[in-house]
């Protein structure tokens, strides 16, 4: 005859393995750090000029070979966006990339055109 005891303690371990498997498989992660910092690096052999637009106000960025700006979160959303000019008609590539201060590449875009032009947007 099985005791009542054991038919408890198999329900209990049950229990304990179906809930482990549902934290396994839900998803449960650490909570995803927020971006407070934000690096525009802007690398070309040449001339360019860049607009950039941060939560709706506009400034200019002209530059030569490389230009580096950086952004602090100030509200609770954060769109930061660019569009970069080439202001020859070189066929060398003009790089654009938002990185966060440790390096990481958040969004990036190229262009080999002549007079060509990248655009980067980031909303966090």
């Amino acid at each position: 005859m099985v005791s009542v005891s054991k038919i408890a303690g198999l329900g209990f371990a049950a229990v304990s393995i179906a809930a482990l498997i549902f934290v396994f498989f839900s998803g449960v992660t650490e909570p995803e750090q927020r971006v407070n910092d934000v690096v525009l690096e802007i690398l070309y052999g040449g001339s360019f000029n860049a607009i950039v637009t941060e939560n709706g106000r506009e400034s200019a960025l002209p530059g030569y070979g490389f230009a580096r700006k950086s952004f602090v979160r100030v509200g609770e959303e954060w769109v930061i966006s660019v569009s970069v000019e080439k202001l020859d008609a070189g066929n060398g590539a003009l790089y654009v990339y938002f990185k966060t201060v440790d390096g990481e590449v958040l969004a990036s875009d190229s262009t080999s055109e002549p007079n060509g032009m990248a655009s980067v947007s980031l909303t966090l």
